[in-house]
């Protein structure tokens, strides 16, 4: 129960967070948005990880893979502020929910994870789900449609690549060495880029970073305290929230091609999910493991 409270926590946290991001897009460009998110990361660090063990990053272990990953999730963070700058939310976090299809394909090739044919087929049902909600050449152009499909793909390979280095480091560790890469480089991109933020907007990008971080944190301890696969379909509730902050903020409200591409979406997610478990239990009945979300 507590894990349950946990994630629900964090991805309320992701859903205000997000919100006030859709609302600073009108105000900010995007990329000072992706250098709030990561320099508070970068400044929190040292309550994250003990100052002593920050000096001593360059000595990790794989740290080829730890740039890769942070890399990873700083384009992830750019397509995702883009996208809600142009897309409707509730629209660019239903997308970002076929991340699961992702990661099932991006652990198949580099993983050597084995996926059978009843999952790749609901990977398929899945990105027909986000086409319908997108409706490019319809609704919005191809380049438009590519940002929160191009989010989710990054996203999934940050989420591969954790797994990848979940046995070598703590989660606290690779939360702090983002903040490291992807700080400086945002901060270098500011002076060219960045608009001098009111004293309300000062409050909202500390906002976002600190609600975004949160989330992350709050998710991962989720994690560690119940199963994936009774943390999984709660992520989907993520949706409702977001859309009823959206109508509140925005005034906009999903039409019924979202609502009928989130459907098809969460319903091949979960079956995914549910073979994940499955498996997991036929090979070690005593544990399980699993990351779900679409955020940066």
């Amino acid at each position: 129960m507590i894990g349950v409270l946990l994630s629900l926590a964090g991805y309320t946290c992701f859903n205000f967070s997000d919100t006030i991001a859709k609302y600073l897009t009108g105000h900010l460009p995007a990329l000072e948005l992706v250098a709030a998110m990561f320099t508070v990361t970068l400044l929190i660090s040292p309550i994250l990880v003990p100052p002593r063990r920050l000096l001593r990053l360059h000595r990790l272990p794989r740290l080829p893979l730890l740039f890769l990953r942070s890399f990873c999730q700083l384009a992830s963070s750019m397509c995702f502020i883009y996208a809600i700058a142009v897309l409707p939310l509730a629209d660019v976090i239903a997308i970002g929910f076929v991340s699961p299809f992702f990661i099932t394909a991006l652990a198949a090739l580099f993983l050597r994870e084995t996926v059978g044919p009843r999952r790749w087929i609901a990977c398929i049902f899945g990105f027909v789900g986000a086409l319908i909600i997108l409706r490019p050449g319809l609704q919005v152009d191809w380049a438009t449609a590519i940002l929160p499909l191009a989010n989710a793909f990054f996203y999934s390979s940050y989420c591969v690549l954790t797994r990848a280095l979940g046995s070598h480091h703590d989660d606290r560790m690779l939360l702090a060495f983002n903040g490291f890469v992807g700080a400086p480089i945002m901060l270098a991109i500011m002076p060219f880029v960045g608009v001098w933020p009111s004293g309300w907007e000062w409050l909202g990008l500390a906002g976002i970073g600190l609600l975004s971080g949160a989330a992350h944190l709050l998710i991962i301890r989720a994690y560690r305290m119940a199963p994936a696969s009774l943390l999984a379909p709660f992520q989907y509730l993520e949706i409702v929230g977001i859309t009823a902050l959206a109508y509140l903020a925005f005034g906009a409200f999903p039409d019924g091609w979202t609502w009928l591409g989130t459907a098809i979406i969460v319903s091949a997610g979960l079956f995914v999910f549910y073979r994940e478990t499955m498996l997991a239990r036929s090979k070690a009945p005593a544990t399980e493991s699993g990351e779900l979300g679409s955020h940066p």
